[in-house]
């Protein structure tokens, strides 16, 4: 899931680690005012201002490095997908997500180090589940970046064909090696559904579903399982989908327009047979009235010679 409005912080630089938690609400400089540290005999939260001013407490949180085991034991679950997927990392921030389970925003305006926000409850899912969770918000940011590197420019996907073939190409790439599957006892791949292609190519915005979805179904599965079993990395993959993506886009929009044109062409064919149709019936009449006035004549010459 997506949400492009969510605020991201900028990364700490300080640790290369994969993972980053939610941070405490105090400051970060240990000398900081006891009061702030809420320290054994201090006060938990600042004191009131005096005066005029609002006498309200605004609690402020910081994004920092997740701590070291929660890091490492998310590395020893995701680090081994991606590995699988062929793609590189992606840094997770684990935070209150709200109603989604996690969510990638694409605008690089918000989100430079293109960070994946993954639910803090995670330390209670399954291994797989996370993996799940880990490869949909990757799969939102390889076509991101795909798009930024093609057009120079963000271009959201969303939930569209495009995505779909993506996020799909990757988890068959992890059933192809069997990734956590005594845990899974099933497809990786059967994990998308119609939730992952809700978005129609801008041709058919505002058209019924049952106009698209088995074109761009049809469209996404081909494409997925053409290029999961290449040597290609998830990012040159993705770039591979995106720019047939929008070749296919245009020749969805321009079908209509080539449709009524066969239409067109087919009624004139028709015509033009039914024209020939009608001119051979023609010469068929005037054929047979010939042969019959012939026949006559041949007749009525025949009798008079023989008289």
């Amino acid at each position: 899931m997506r949400s492009p409005s969510s605020p991201v912080q900028q990364p700490d630089q300080r640790s290369p680690a994969l993972a980053h938690g939610q941070g405490a609400d105090r400051p970060e400089d240990p000398r900081a005012d006891g009061a702030w540290r809420g320290e054994e005999g201090t006060p938990a939260t600042p004191p009131a201002p005096a005066g005029r001013a609002s006498s309200c407490t605004i609690r402020v949180h910081q994004v920092m490095p997740a701590p070291a085991l929660r890091a490492a034991w998310l590395n020893r679950i995701l680090a081994p997908a991606l590995a699988a997927a062929r793609s590189g990392p992606c840094p997770v921030e684990l935070r209150p997500t709200g109603l989604w389970a996690g969510w990638a925003a694409g605008d690089r305006s918000q989100n430079p180090d293109r960070r994946i926000s993954i639910t803090s409850r995670v330390v209670f899912m399954r291994p797989a589940r996370i993996v799940n969770i880990y490869i949909h918000e990757l799969a939102h940011e390889l076509i991101d970046a795909a798009e930024f590197e093609i057009e120079g420019r963000q271009i959201a996907h969303s939930h569209d064909a495009a995505f779909f073939a993506v996020n799909l190409a990757l988890l068959l790439r992890l059933d192809a090696v069997q990734f956590l599957t005594s845990e899974r006892g099933s497809s990786w791949a059967t994990n998308m559904s119609l939730y992952d292609l809700q978005d129609p190519p801008y041709c058919w915005e505002g058209s019924d579903h049952h106009e698209w979805i088995p074109r761009a179904l049809t469209w996404a599965l081909t494409q997925a399982h053409e290029l999961a079993p290449t040597e290609l990395t998830a990012e040159t993959l993705a770039r591979e989908v995106v720019e047939r993506y929008w070749i296919w886009s245009r020749e969805m929009k321009s079908e209509p327009a080539r449709i009524a044109l066969q239409k067109e062409a087919s009624i004139h064919a028709a015509e033009s047979r039914k024209t020939k149709i009608s001119d051979l019936e023609n010469d068929i009449f005037l054929f047979k009235s010939l042969a019959v006035v012939f026949g006559f004549l041949f007749m009525f010459l025949f009798c008079v010679n023989f008289r």
